[in-house]
Formats: structure tokens, C-alpha cells, sequence
């Protein structure tokens, strides 16, 4: 039995090994989907772009950061004045060089 102690013991320091290095590989990997960031079109102002307003492209983090601004600091609707010009544009949202922007 004595003799059987080291090879079970080498057998249970590969495997901790090995369980290591899988677990490393998956934090990295985990780490290159964190660094893709995923970029939306929000609306900027008080006014949507179909009455005047602006539309940009930002973050989903700073997305709902911004309406909440808007639902805090805009007038209700019926209160709300816009120059009711359109300014939509088509565009898409896309992260590049560490910011999101419209292509």
C-alpha cells in the first residue's frame, strides 16, 4: 500500500493542475467577451427625434443612466414644447477604439 501513496498523490497534483489551467483558459475567455461592449442608440433630449430631438449612441450602462436623466429633468408631455422637426437619422451603434459611435 505504501508504494501506491506517491503515484496517488502525483495523480491528485496533475489533476489540480489541470483544473487550474481550464479555469485560467475560462477566466481569459470570459475576459475577451467583457471587453465587447454592446452599444444602443438613446435618446438624448427632452424632445424625441421625430419632434426635434437627438438620439446617440452610447453604452446600456450610460443608456439607462441617460433616460433616467430624462425622466427625472423632462416636463411631462403635455407640458413639453418641441420644434416638431424631424431629425431622425439611420444609423447603428458600434464599439470601436474604446467608444461606441454611429456608422
Amino acid at each position: 500500500m505504501r508504494k501506491r501513496e506517491p503515484i496517488v498523490m502525483m495523480i491528485l497534483i496533475l489533476i489540480v493542475v489541470l483544473i487550474g489551467i481550464v479555469g485560467y483558459k475560462n477566466m481569459n475567455n470570459n475576459s475577451d467577451n467583457e471587453n465587447q461592449v454592446e452599444c444602443v442608440k438613446q435618446q438624448t433630449t427632452c424632445c424625441s427625434c421625430n419632434m426635434g430631438g437627438k438620439d446617440e449612441c452610447m453604452t446600456i450602462k450610460d443608456a439607462e443612466l441617460a433616460q433616467q436623466r430624462l425622466d427625472d429633468e423632462c416636463p411631462p408631455a403635455n407640458e413639453l414644447f418641441c420644434s416638431a422637426v424631424y431629425r431622425c437619422e439611420e444609423f447603428e451603434c458600434i464599439y470601436e477604439n474604446g467608444e461606441c459611435v454611429a456608422k
